[in-house]
């Protein structure tokens, strides 16, 4: 393997100059230890070498000399026959096979020849089309098209259907950026526009990008979303990577083989062959089988997707992507958001393909939601008039040493069932310490979209026994039963300061005010006496419900009712009573 070129990081800056060199040392390390045949040390010093850049605090995309050490470090990783960059599989939505995965498992040179004598006797391509890159028509193209209108005739066809989708949109991003159009044709062989396709190689979205080259083009990915599923952002990054690897090699031809392959794998090549030709690199093993079709399969996509009658291809479009742009001010359920708007949930999934989960990210700042066309207003209105505990349906929990799915059902009011199905658990014995579930929050484990936005179905005046859920506050709880915080206060003997803590359990009547209800605080669970003190007990092992109210010199019938329970209910180690002691 040839060394690493020299390079001149921006002036100044003498921490990046030691973050390269310290870099270019590893990669040196890793590629030492592969030629010495200590696969899993080459493998541990690339791996450092990459998070030396991935973890560093200079911004990958506006540094072009971490930019391009990244680049080389993934060239040399690629020019090996070692696997890296372990991801985690996507959530456990739907994800659909990507087109790509077919390259690998067909040879165009043992179809008949058959097609070649479509080609005629000059070889011309069709009249009155124009192309923007060259298009060759020889009899491995020839033998893709008859590929496409046989075997793999579904597939595309699918292809063709969901072109009609996004093809408006990369055309217009492709024309602002400066790339050829006829390359929008490359997503229909990479994923037949399919913005969930995910591949073997863990690669993700109609562009599929592997998280490493996406995030060198500004793909974001964490445990919410993944920019690789946008459809618009990942066409941005695929038209700025083909135009780096037009610059690197000045052929289009070799920039799409690069662009499936790596431009390490292709520089190998033409050093190895001294041709930069990718017929004659074609011919020889040092592209990949899934390379060496990859070229001549989107020549064969354009050619029949500019002439459909032409190769006995008759298919309805899907519409443009349309749709309307919404902020949302916190975390939110898509079931909420889709109630909301009135429309199904689906929609929305499908317009917003980068979220992992059905809701969106935990951030500080609003959030942009795409809506199916004419819904913006509607959304609008129902969710400002949305309490803010009614917009998320689901929490995000780490599992901690010791617990169970039993404990951490108990702690949420729901139940194993419900977060075994939501997380994919089979064994609700095994789960990991540090594994981050997914936990819906609504009884049984579900909560209908109905009822998350609309009011509590209870009468005017109602008592309703609340159980204080996590983040929830006295504002909050009000504005749920319609009431005002002063009443809730006043039928829990609280101050508006007064912290409540989750699982605590307060008295409300829906739509009520203090004045208004009669005797509306009951002398067993406010208290009983002024001269009580309002305490938050721990349960500890060997405690008992009785014996705790022994302890605070209460019975056991108050501390039922001030905790909403049954004498009878058991009660286990770490969780919360509130008790009201005497002074």
């Amino acid at each position: 393997m040839a060394p690493l070129p020299d390079r001149r990081p921006e002036p100044g800056s003498l921490a990046l100059r030691s973050l390269l060199e310290e870099i270019e040392s590893g990669s040196s390390r890793a590629v030492s230890a592969f030629e010495a045949g200590d696969r899993e040390v080459a493998k541990e010093r690339f791996q450092e070498a990459l998070d030396l850049i991935l973890d560093s605090e200079f911004d990958l995309a506006s540094t072009p000399s971490l930019r391009q050490a990244f680049v080389e470090v993934v060239d040399r990783m690629n020019a090996t026959d070692l696997k890296f960059l372990p991801e985690t599989s996507p959530t456990n939505e739907t994800w659909e096979s990507a087109a790509s995965d077919e390259l690998s498992r067909i040879d165009p040179d043992i179809v008949a020849k058959k097609p070649a004598k479509e080609k005629g006797a000059d070889g011309k391509k069709p009249r009155k089309i124009t192309y923007d890159i060259p298009v060759e028509v020889n009899d491995t193209v020839l033998s893709w098209i008859e590929i496409y209108q046989t075997r793999l005739r579904p597939q595309f066809e699918v292809g063709l259907r969901n072109s009609g989708r996004f093809m408006p949109m990369i055309l217009k991003i492709f024309a602002e950026e400066g790339v050829p159009l006829d390359l929008a044709y490359m997503a229909h062989v990479e994923s037949s526009y399919k913005t969930r396709a995910y591949s073997r190689a863990k690669a993700m979205g109609i562009w599929q990008f592997i998280q490493s080259t996406g995030r060198v083009y500004g793909l974001h990915r964490d445990d919410w979303v993944d920019d690789r599923a946008n459809p618009e952002k990942a066409t941005r990054a695929a038209a700025r990577h083909l135009k780096d690897l037009y610059e690197t090699f000045d052929d289009w031809y070799l920039a799409m083989a690069a662009y499936n392959a790596g431009s390490g794998r292709v520089r190998s090549a033409i050093r190895r062959t001294r041709s930069r030709d990718f017929w004659v690199l074609r011919r020889t093993r040092y592209l990949r089988r899934e390379t060496r079709n990859y070229v001549p399969a989107i020549l064969a996509t354009i050619l029949i997707a500019k002439d459909l009658e032409k190769y006995g291809f008759h298919v309805e479009k899907l519409s443009p992507w349309e749709f309307d742009l919404a902020e949302v001010e916190s975390m939110t359920d898509l079931r909420v958001v889709a109630k909301c708007a009135g429309v199904d949930v689906k929609e929305v999934r499908e317009l917003n393909p980068e979220l992992r989960w059905l809701t969106t990210p935990p951030i500080k700042t609003s959030y942009t939601l795409r809506l199916p066309a004419g819904t913006k207003e509607t959304f609008a209105k129902n969710y400002s008039e949305l309490p803010a505990d009614e917009r998320v349906l689901w929490v995000r929990h780490r599992v901690r040493r010791g617990e169970t799915l039993s404990v951490i059902a108990r702690r949420y009011g729901t139940t194993i069932r419900g977060i075994q199905g939501a997380n994919g658990i089979r064994n609700r014995h095994r789960i990991r310490q540090n594994t981050v579930l997914m936990i819906p929050v609504g009884p049984h484990g579900r909560v209908s979209a109905s009822a998350a936005v609309s009011s509590p179905t209870y009468k005017k005046g109602q008592r309703v026994r609340h159980r204080v859920r996590r983040g929830e506050s006295l504002s909050t709880i009000a504005r749920r039963y319609r009431t005002d915080v002063g009443s809730l206060c006043a039928w829990n003997q609280l101050s508006p300061t007064s912290i409540i803590y989750a699982g605590e359990r307060l008295t409300v009547y829906y739509r009520g005010k203090a004045d208004q209800i009669a005797n509306s605080v009951p002398a067993k669970i406010a208290g009983g006496s002024a001269d009580s003190r309002r305490v938050k007990y721990r349960i500890r092992r060997g405690d008992t419900l009785s014996g705790i109210a022994k302890k605070f010199r209460t019975n056991l019938q108050s501390l039922c009712q001030w905790n909403g329970i049954s004498h009878r209910d058991p009660i286990f180690p770490g969780e919360t009573l509130i008790v009201y002691s005497r002074r």
